[in-house]
């Protein structure tokens, strides 16, 4: 019984995580998403281009380090998990990569998060 918490937990981590860190702009890459932040900042904020460019590099180096770290977290759970456990983590994983792969692109349309970021453009087709 205890394994099976143990490995609910880690999956329950792991889901809280990735989600946290894929969250906005789903069908994105995460440089076009920070891109998509970086821009809001400078308009919102007024940021000069100084400012821009320290915030861009202070944006990149974060996504470096949150990469790696979810690796290195990745890598340990892996590690720790006995075999059965990992084929059925990694079973776990890809159903949740699976679930989640359309939700974010489906609730921004739904949303018209396009449009309110962007205004000046041409809605989506």
């Amino acid at each position: 019984m205890k394994p099976l918490l143990t490995l609910a937990f880690f999956v329950i981590i792991c889901t809280s995580i990735s989600m946290a860190v894929a969250m906005p702009g789903g069908d994105q890459s995460k440089g076009s998403r920070m891109e998509h932040r970086l821009q809001k900042m400078i308009q919102n904020l007024n940021l000069t281009d100084e400012q821009h460019e320290q915030m861009r590099a202070l944006m990149e180096s974060h996504q470096k380090e949150r990469q790696e770290l979810h690796k290195k977290m990745q890598k340990n759970i892996k590690a720790m998990l006995n075999s059965e456990q990992l084929v059925k983590y990694k079973t776990l994983h890809e159903a949740r990569k699976n679930t989640h792969k359309g939700k974010w692109t489906k609730r921004r349309r739904e949303n018209n998060c396009h449009q309110q970021s962007y205004p000046n453009r041409n809605p989506e087709k």
